[in-house]
């Protein structure tokens, strides 16, 4: 599945295996890849939640590994990227049609992508 988070355009991909066999998942960003181990439907949504919030503060400048939030910072993230990574979410869990948001613009409206039509 692709998805685009800030004008930059990521694809989601299910292995069975990863290379460390202790990753559910992580985020390439240099090949802008969201790499998820299939597991049960509820602990892989809950590994996309989280890689989309990496994805998310990675692509609005929050990239810095030593960076420190403090409360409000965490508060405006939650806010910000809430309808970015449900509406991801709805579209993984194979709904039709739906926007994908961020920044309170919608960036593009997305059809769904059968997995054959993903190199």
């Amino acid at each position: 599945m692709k998805i685009k988070c800030n004008n930059a355009r990521y694809e989601i991909i299910e292995k069975e295996q990863l290379d460390n066999k202790e990753d559910v998942g992580y985020t390439d960003y240099q090949s802008r890849q969201i790499i998820l181990k299939k597991l049960d439907k509820d602990f892989m949504v809950k590994t996309l939640k989280h890689e989309l919030t990496h994805v998310w503060l990675y692509e609005h400048g929050h990239n810095q590994d030593e960076k420190e939030f403090n409360n409000e910072d965490v508060c405006e993230i939650v806010a910000s990227s809430n309808d970015f990574i449900n509406e991801v979410l709805e579209r993984y869990l194979n709904i039709e049609e739906t926007k994908i948001y961020a920044d309170d613009s919608i960036y593009e409206s997305i059809k769904k992508i059968e997995s054959s039509d993903i190199k």
